[in-house]
């Protein structure tokens, strides 16, 4: 995608939160109801093409993965988030995990696990060793700063926003330095997060939410959303923000400076007009959907408007500076109000091309769809985009297998994953129940797509899940060198691995 090196898909997974006992979305005493970015650009030689071809209606078993990376102990919740990227600048693919609920030696038992844990983002550098199964070898491991900060519950790897190379953002949306649950992102420009283990309080910048409930740094996304050359950094925030809790997004246009300063300074923010309609659950680069070269905006808001139909709003690069409404963005993507609530935009992503028409196209997700039995909506909306777009009037549609399944929510990756010049699609769904109760998988879906409406059962590529509780599909990236069975490979999370212990971790899959 244009303007970036990296995938940062953020949280990505809705409201798998609740399932964790805390909602994901609220701050303490709220009575509100309850991961991206791009791939690499990197080239690939027309052997590699060849012997990456899609085997139809094929099931990967998580057994079969090159790797299982496990968390550290019970409770880390690893693989809620995950970044790829040349962050450590070797030339070869490293690989970010969040997770949520880690903690330090000196914690409590209870200061352990998701809604308490302080959290932490792991550093795995690339290629692998062959034995690779732990995080416990992580190059380097970042801290939250206190118990319940739950930081990793987003990362991103932006090109070119504090410096030459990758920045490393992570996200701590429970962080309370500007009170409970005002959240705070931290950014280590290149090199800056030196080795081994340290706390997140040592970031060169730090970015706080203005207020209260904020939740700052739930979802990140980076790009080139001016034009201009450097990396910008996009902030979800979809808590109580500007006294409405209606949510926002942040847009900080690079290259950025080091300190630690309110976000309430951005430039732009993308707010909603109504309480409780969680604008910025999920933020992406929407690749430059508008044919003028200069990366474009989407923000997720899945209970926005009629209905709490939910939507996501496309904003042309550059953006204007001030306070932009979500509802008039350039492109707004609603919700089918006959199938309300739908949860749209509960995740988003950009996709490349994916029907060879010369416009790049986006992907919304709908995790609630309650005329689909809650088994949630994949939504491909083609380019040109432009005015209001309502998917219950987009032709097609990718469904999900099992009733319920999306109450834990979703993630959206795009990227051309066999290297034929159009763009696919990943799908993570963490509660699919089969083989048990929220274990999860993840979808490949390559393009074309249909017109027609299609399950994800029926996607090129199904990676299966071990046991229950693995929430499979939590988190999602492509990721280069790091099997033996192919020069491409999927990383996907499972926070909830093993058997919904918690402990959490990684797959990492050949491409087949």
């Amino acid at each position: 995608m244009p303007g970036s090196k990296s995938w940062a898909l953020g949280c990505g997974i809705g409201l798998i939160g609740a399932a964790l006992g805390t909602g994901c979305l609220q701050p303490p005493g709220s009575d509100d109801d309850a991961s991206d970015d791009d791939a690499a650009d990197d080239d690939a030689s027309d052997d590699d093409a060849a012997d990456d071809d899609v085997d139809p209606d094929l099931d990967v078993p998580a057994e079969d993965a090159d790797h299982r990376i496990e968390g550290e102990a019970s409770f880390d919740v690893a693989g809620w988030s995950l970044g790829v990227g040349d962050l450590l600048g070797d030339e070869t693919d490293d690989l970010v995990v969040g997770a949520v609920g880690a903690a330090l030696p000196t914690d409590t038992p209870d200061q352990h696990g998701y809604g308490y844990g302080r959290g932490a983002v792991f550093v795995l550098p690339g290629p692998p060793p062959h034995d690779l199964d732990s995080l416990d070898v992580a190059a380097v491991v970042l801290s939250g700063e206190v118990p319940g900060d739950g930081a990793g519950m987003a990362v991103a790897l932006v090109p070119d926003v504090a410096g030459p190379g990758l920045s490393l953002a992570v996200g701590a949306p429970h962080n309370g330095r500007n009170g409970p649950w005002a959240g705070a992102v931290y950014v280590f420009p290149p090199g800056s997060a030196g080795s081994g283990r340290a706390s997140l309080d040592t970031a060169p910048l730090i970015l706080l939410g203005p207020s209260e409930g904020v939740q700052a740094g739930y979802s990140l996304a980076g790009g080139d959303f001016d034009g201009d050359g450097a990396g910008d950094l996009l902030v979800g925030a979809p808590g109580d923000a500007l006294g409405t809790s209606s949510g926002v997004a942040f847009l900080l246009y690079g290259p950025l400076e080091p300190g630690v300063r309110s976000l309430g300074e951005a430039p732009v923010v993308i707010a909603g007009e109504g309480t409780f309609q969680m604008v910025g659950h999920a933020v992406a680069s929407a690749g430059d959907v508008s044919g003028d070269g200069i990366d474009d905006v989407i923000v997720g808001a899945p209970d926005y408007g009629e209905s709490t139909r939910g939507g996501a709003a496309i904003f042309f690069g550059p953006v204007g500076a001030g306070i932009r409404e979500f509802r008039n963005a350039d492109a707004l993507i609603l919700g089918d109000v006959a199938d309300a609530p739908t949860g749209a935009g509960c995740a988003v992503a950009g996709l490349d091309d994916v029907d060879g028409d010369g416009w790049k196209d986006v992907a919304v997700g709908s995790c609630y769809a309650p005329g689909y039995s809650y088994t949630g909506v994949v939504h491909v909306v083609r380019g040109p985009l432009d005015g209001e777009i309502d998917l219950g009037e987009v032709p097609g549609r990718l469904v999900g297998e099992t009733p319920s399944a999306t109450f834990q929510g979703m993630s959206l990756a795009g990227h051309d994953l066999d290297e034929d010049g159009l763009g696919d699609l990943l799908v993570g769904i963490p509660g699919v129940a089969a083989p048990g109760l929220d274990a999860g998988s993840a979808y490949a879906w390559v393009g074309p797509f249909p017109d027609v409406e299609s399950s994800l059962s029926d996607a090129d590529v199904r990676f299966r899940p071990e046991g229950v509780g693995s929430w499979l599909g939590a988190s999602l990236a492509p990721i280069r060198g790091w099997t033996d069975t192919a020069a491409r490979g999927v990383a996907v999370g499972a926070p909830g691995y093993p058997d919904g212990v918690g402990r959490g971790g990684v797959y990492v899959f050949g491409w087949p």
